[in-house]
């Protein structure tokens, strides 16, 4: 059996320590010092996702009806995107001493547009966000009319708390990237790739498509929020 730093708590996918472990109202988070070689599903579930993230390396995703875990920083892995595997299968491999990413989530937190960020261990999306005055220089060099910029502003912070680093998986299967949290269906409309929209001028032009095309309303955050969004 696995160590866990709780009774009665999901396992941890290695076998080695906790060098650090943050507890939060949407999950929790874990950096482990791996001691063997073997990577194990902590929970019962479908392979959501497996391959490269950016800041995070190899990583597989897991998920069920209640919980999706995330193991990044992996060496190798041993399986396939939609296959179903039990806690305790072997999903991958890592180096002895090897530092591993762990996320647990419950899913209505993932699913109700919760923002990760996975730019670091300590996951302080804060860390990482855009002042009012850079934000402002960035759209008025973009050429984004005046009167839209508070208004973009109050999107950023609630799409990706202004965090360019900021990645989001949807349950239809597409992702959600960046400061404007530029959704996986926009990439061929804005001819950009995945990693381009980490950097914050590429995701704002492809913002100032998605504003031209639909307005405000092509961030569900707007429908959410647009009263404390000043309209």
């Amino acid at each position: 059996m696995l160590a866990s730093p709780r009774e009665n708590s999901i396992p941890l996918p290695v076998i080695g320590k906790i060098i650090e472990h943050f507890e939060e109202k949407n999950g929790q988070k874990y950096l482990l010092k791996s001691d063997s070689e073997g990577v194990s599903a902590p929970i019962d579930g479908q392979i959501y996702f497996v391959g490269q993230i950016k800041d995070l390396g190899l990583t597989i995703i897991i998920k069920n009806a209640h919980t999706m875990v995330t193991i990044a920083h992996l060496d190798k892995v041993r399986v396939v995107k939609n296959q179903y595997v039990f806690q305790g299968n072997n999903v991958g491999g890592v180096k002895q001493n090897q530092l591993v990413e762990f996320n647990i989530h419950p899913v209505r937190s993932i699913f109700s547009r919760y923002v990760h960020n996975f730019q670091n261990h300590l996951y302080k999306i804060s860390s990482d966000s855009l002042s009012y005055i850079h934000f402002k220089n960035l759209l008025e060099n973009l050429h984004f009319p005046k009167n839209t910029i508070p208004t973009m502003y109050c999107i950023a912070k609630w799409e990706s708390n202004l965090n360019p680093k900021a990645l989001n998986f949807n349950s239809n299967n597409t992702v959600d990237v960046g400061l404007f949290q530029i959704n996986s269906s926009w990439f061929n409309k804005c001819q950009v790739s995945f990693s381009d929209l980490y950097d914050e001028k590429n995701n704002a032009k492809c913002a100032l498509l998605v504003y031209k095309k639909q307005g405000f309303n092509g961030w569900t955050s707007f429908l959410k929020h647009q009263q404390l969004c000043g309209l």
